[in-house]
């Protein structure tokens, strides 16, 4: 019994180093995923606000160097312009209208042959419409669509880190949780076991059991005091005589407790 409890680990230990474990990394688990959402809001939120300001400041820019142009209905320059804003990797799409009637086009090439009105229906890009004045006149409109392709890319980026970040920290803990629980939850409770299953072992004998064998100690002890050098018929008689003369008081009730007064023998 005793090399069976001590050769096998108590189920329980590892039930409780698993949930210990489990618990764990389901808290820390949690914890990066609720950053991970949080992380990837804020970064949407700004690049978004990045994206809208990058359309803002090109609006005004056209607003501010097509005025001439577009007036004088100079083709060549304002080509050139809206070819030169397509510089920033942000930007899609530029279009320049005059009195309703495209005056320059330029896209991206993998966006060619696609309308305005395609890119202002789609999650993935922001659109912008401004005004060309000149001289308190309105002379024409320009057209601005920014991708929103580096938001995807920075999502992806930030949920491979976070996603890396975690797998590492759950690695991290279930190893130092198994050491900690094998180191100072699985000896003890194995020491604590193998106590239980030896203790038991030792105080199982019960008492009527032992007061017996006390009995039967002391009456061999008695009769092997009482009997001396003599054979076995000797001590028979000699039982049969401190019997007979034995009175009824004290002494009796010590016979009866089977602690009988030894009989001397008579001298030869």
């Amino acid at each position: 019994m005793r090399g069976n409890v001590s050769g096998e680990r108590p189920s329980g230990t590892w039930s409780v180093s698993k949930r210990f474990t489990l618990a764990f990394i389901g808290v820390v688990t949690l914890l990066l995923v609720g950053f991970a959402v949080v992380a990837i809001a804020v970064d949407i939120r700004t690049i978004d606000r990045e994206l809208q300001d990058l359309l803002n400041d090109t609006a005004r820019l056209t607003q501010v160097s097509l005025a001439v142009p577009l007036w004088n209905v100079d083709t060549a320059t304002i080509a050139s312009f809206a070819d030169a804003l397509l510089l920033q990797d942000s930007l899609a799409f530029v279009e320049i209208l005059s009195e309703g009637q495209t005056v320059a086009l330029s896209s991206r090439p993998q966006l060619r042959g696609r309308d305005f009105p395609s890119f202002t229906g789609s999650s993935a890009f922001l659109v912008k419409t401004a005004d060309i004045v000149h001289q308190g006149k309105k002379i024409g409109t320009v057209r601005l669509a920014a991708s929103r392709e580096g938001v995807q890319r920075a999502i992806l980026v930030k949920a491979g880190g976070i996603l890396a970040l975690t797998l590492l920290i759950i690695a991290a803990i279930s190893a130092t949780s198994m050491l900690i629980t094998r180191r100072y939850v699985a000896r003890p409770s194995r020491r604590c076991s193998g106590r239980r299953g030896s203790s038991p072992a030792a105080t199982s004998t019960p008492r009527s059991t032992r007061r017996t064998r006390t009995r039967s100690v002391i009456s061999r002890a008695t009769s092997m005091r009482c009997a001396g050098p003599s054979g076995p018929s000797s001590r028979s008689a000699a039982r049969t005589r401190s019997d007979s003369k034995t009175p009824t008081g004290p002494s009796s009730r010590r016979s009866r407790s089977g602690q009988a007064p030894c009989s001397r023998r008579p001298k030869s």
